[in-house]
């Protein structure tokens, strides 16, 4: 009996002393996901104008924004009022946030889009008193500044002596008329060119004198044909032509020839002409001769 009591207190022991559970293994976190909207920086806007959006795992979280202006000999971090200067200009724009407790940039993805900017990577500063790492990212803005052009020196230019051209003395011009066609037509104008010995030339428009006529010479008109009277200019020889109308006959009155006809006579050319009596019904007289056609 004493022995049996011995081996339960023994097994009992060994249930109460056995093999402590073994602890769950550590899970091992997943990277985080970091994404920032940055909008465009133009002259004129202030780092509070400036549009800047971060999320971590999709969930927006708090962040500061800083302008740092660029210039060809330095840099200088700009007030939070401070306007971005005209183009062309070179600003670095930094975003600040806080990454979870236990994480650094190690442990996360960065992906950042920029309306104008150049993603130029992430880092952190320090951890906050909580222990959240604060880390930055940032994007260059513009134009890489560079230094003013130098202006070339000038070099001074030894002056040339321009030779003396020995002067001419006074010259007065002598004109000798040049040989030139005679009058063509005396109602155009003319030119006429003079020379002088030391080879300079000059014109000079002459008027048209107009046609200095001949006599005319007529050839009468007669009472039934044209005559006509020509003439020619004495210079240009131009001739000219008038027509003469006839100038129909000068008839003389009527004078009986018979007791059926009378006639009568031109007194420029002798013609005669003859008609038949112009008697009216019931009477014996011609109104044109006033013959008594009876005797």
């Amino acid at each position: 009996m004493k022995k049996l009591s011995i081996v339960l207190l023994i097994a009992l022991c060994f249930s109460l002393c056995g093999c402590p559970a073994e602890e769950p293994a550590p899970t091992i976190r997943e990277r985080l996901e970091v994404h920032i909207d940055a909008g465009k920086i133009e002259p004129g806007m202030t780092a509070k104008d400036v549009f800047v959006e971060v999320t971590i795992d999709n969930q927006p979280v708090p962040c500061r924004v800083q302008l740092t202006g660029f210039a060809w000999d330095g840099y200088w971090e700009m007030a939070a009022d401070e306007p971005v200067p005209d183009e062309p200009f070179a600003i670095r724009l930094d975003i600040f946030y806080s990454l979870p407790k236990g994480c650094d940039v190690e442990d996360v993805d960065i992906t950042m889009d920029s309306d104008g900017g150049n993603y130029d990577g992430t880092g952190s500063i320090s951890n906050d008193e909580d222990g959240n790492v604060e880390a930055w990212s940032r994007a260059f803005y513009g134009k890489e500044p560079l230094p003013p052009e130098t202006e070339p020196t000038e070099v001074p230019t030894q002056p040339t002596e321009t030779p003396t051209q020995p002067t001419q003395p006074d010259h007065t011009h002598t004109w000798v008329e040049q040989p030139g066609p005679s009058i063509i037509d005396c109602s155009l104008d003319r030119t006429k060119t003079y020379k002088c010995s030391c080879g300079e030339t000059k014109t000079e428009v002459i008027p048209a004198p107009g046609h200095d006529l001949k006599d005319w010479t007529v050839k009468p008109a007669t009472c039934t044909e044209e005559g006509q009277k020509t003439t020619s200019c004495k210079r240009c020889s131009a001739g000219f032509t008038v027509d003469i109308p006839a100038t129909g006959h000068i008839w003389s009155a009527w004078i009986k020839e018979t007791g059926l006809v009378h006639k009568r006579t031109c007194s420029e050319c002798g013609a005669e002409e003859t008609a038949n009596h112009n008697i009216p019904a019931g009477s014996v007289t011609c109104t044109d001769c006033g013959a008594d056609i009876i005797n």
